[in-house]
């Protein structure tokens, strides 16, 4: 019975070495819960996302919410462009609100605090270097209208 109600939608990314990060739309009485929303680009991605739904029978206006499991990417992006279509509420860990926020101060901050933990955890000081080089911190402002 519950199974009926949720839907799972995959999205290729051939440009970054990922699995097919997994979208969930769960029906309710008043439209869609999202769970995840992918981007890699936005606006292509939007396209492939907006595509996908309409091919199950299902317009944008009617996702009302979007839950954030983590605000990687792949599982964040398009989350601002689809709030400004169907004006959804977007729901995240108050950890990852910074990230998203268009905050660039707080995402470097975090940054900065995990750099600490690692090396007070007896991480050398070149191993925390070469992780932070080779690790995709790209920031980004996925576009969100943020509130508390």
């Amino acid at each position: 019975m519950f199974q009926d109600r949720v839907i799972r939608i995959a999205i290729d990314y051939p440009d970054i070495r990922v699995d097919k990060p997994n979208i969930y739309l769960l029906k309710s009485q008043d439209g869609y819960s999202m769970i995840d929303c992918g981007g890699y680009s936005v606006e292509s991605d939007f396209e492939v996302l907006c595509n996908r739904l309409n091919n199950i029978g299902i317009d944008l206006s009617e996702i009302t919410e979007v839950f954030l499991t983590h605000t990687h990417k792949d599982h964040s992006l398009l989350a601002g462009r689809i709030q400004s279509v169907s004006g959804a509420t977007v729901y995240m860990g108050s950890g990852d609100y910074h990230r998203l926020s268009g905050d660039i101060n707080s995402y470097r901050n975090f940054f900065s605090r995990v750099k600490d933990y690692l090396l007070s955890w007896g991480f050398r000081q070149d191993m925390v270097d070469r992780f932070f080089r080779s690790f995709n911190r790209q920031y980004y402002d996925a576009g969100l209208s943020m509130s508390n």
